[in-house]
């Protein structure tokens, strides 16, 4: 048996990029440690499936549950080929912390309720891989009056700041310090301030890659050149840039299925006449201020590191560096490869189910108090 019997963890998470799943094996054991990671593709036929859920359609039912299986079968393909590259057992493997990929997040607003929805069968991918299954980790933090989003920041608390001799680059005390994910949409974590510890800023790479994918050949805009090409537009971003969300106070959260092309094409109806590589450009300064006037507006000293997908666009990084006072640097820094900042951080919401610890999230959500969060799905 393993050394690292018990204490091995396997995180899993999908973003709303649609373009596969991210997969690191983690150990507790006297430190945090990523032992390994690796990526799996969607295939074209499931991104497209998941796309379409991702609004309103027919058969909704029926397609959920087909999609869901093939998703879960995915997600299954990744953990065999994560223990077979690291000749690791099943059985040494305590468990899995799956996200599994959101359709649909709607936050509680004062007239509405809120709800979140990830595809994943947790039961099908224990009986799979052999391994128990923590999931559905949303849910409860909705239950007690949160966002349910976002979920990383209450990691960024506890790797950055509150191990000791864990491996990773210690954080100086009391120095401000932000943490940016750029996914399908930003997030922030906060780290040694008084404000917020973290929230959804906006758009990320969500925008960028589907206004690209609307006009060129291929997913996304590599290191953002297309993007580069164009030029700014100053009333389009003034738009942009005055919509409701951006003026809400934290704890907030959103998704897709607000910031999506049905969103930027009302912005356009008044914005007539631009080329498609302006407005890509111009995206692009919307997610570089939407990061920067948040860091800005509590400590413009603040250091700050990025993770995420959009640390490899180059054109962003670019212009956000131009807002802020010090450069950017990137998590790597800190111990853990950006792109799988999130994996990680869903291997220590297991460990953290299992051992029934409850996740420090109410400063972030707005829960009504802190919980133990996702079910288990025992694998025997």
């Amino acid at each position: 048996m393993s050394t690292h019997a018990k204490t091995l963890y396997i995180g899993m998470m999908s973003g709303t990029s649609l373009d596969g799943i991210d997969i690191a094996l983690v150990t507790f054991k006297d430190k945090l440690s990523v032992l390994a990671q690796t990526f799996l593709p969607f295939s074209i036929e499931l991104k497209q499936q998941i796309k379409l859920l991702t609004t309103p359609g027919e058969n909704e039912v029926e397609r959920i549950a087909e999609t869901e299986y093939l998703l879960t079968q995915c997600y299954a393909t990744a953990v065999k080929t994560l223990l077979e590259k690291n000749t690791i057992s099943a059985k040494d493997v305590c468990a899995i912390g799956a996200h599994g990929q959101t359709i649909r997040h709607i936050p509680p607003s004062s007239n509405h309720q809120g709800y979140t929805l990830q595809l994943l069968n947790p039961s099908l991918l224990a009986a799979l891989t052999g391994i128990d299954v923590v999931s559905n980790f949303r849910q409860k933090d909705i239950a007690l009056g949160g966002q349910g989003a976002p979920l990383v920041p209450a990691f960024h608390q506890y790797i950055f700041t509150e191990l000791d001799n864990n491996g990773i680059k210690t954080i100086e005390p009391q120095k401000p310090v932000a943490i940016i994910n750029i996914g399908g949409i930003s997030n922030i974590s906060w780290l040694n301030t008084s404000s917020s510890q973290g929230y959804d800023l906006g758009p990320g790479n969500t925008l960028l890659d589907n206004w690209y994918q609307k006009h060129q050949q291929g997913s996304y805009d590599k290191e953002g050149n297309w993007g580069k090409s164009g030029t700014l537009n100053e009333c389009l971003l003034k738009e942009l840039l005055q919509d409701k969300y951006f003026q809400l106070t934290p704890p907030k959260s959103t998704g897709p299925e607000y910031f999506n092309l049905k969103w930027l094409q009302a912005c356009l109806r008044t914005n007539t006449d631009i080329l498609p590589e302006d407005i890509q450009a111009t995206l692009t300064e919307l997610t570089a201020l939407i990061i920067t006037n948040a860091v800005n507006s509590v400590s413009p000293q603040a250091e700050v590191y990025i993770c995420g997908g959009g640390q490899h666009n180059k054109f962003l990084l670019n212009r956000i560096n131009t807002h802020l006072l010090h450069p950017l640097k990137l998590t790597q820094e800190l111990g853990i490869d950006g792109d799988y900042m999130e994996a990680a951080a869903f291997a220590w919401l297991a460990m953290s189910r299992v051992r029934k610890h409850p996740v420090e999230l109410k400063q972030i959500t707005g829960a009504s108090k802190n919980a133990i969060l996702g079910g288990l799905f025992l694998a025997g």
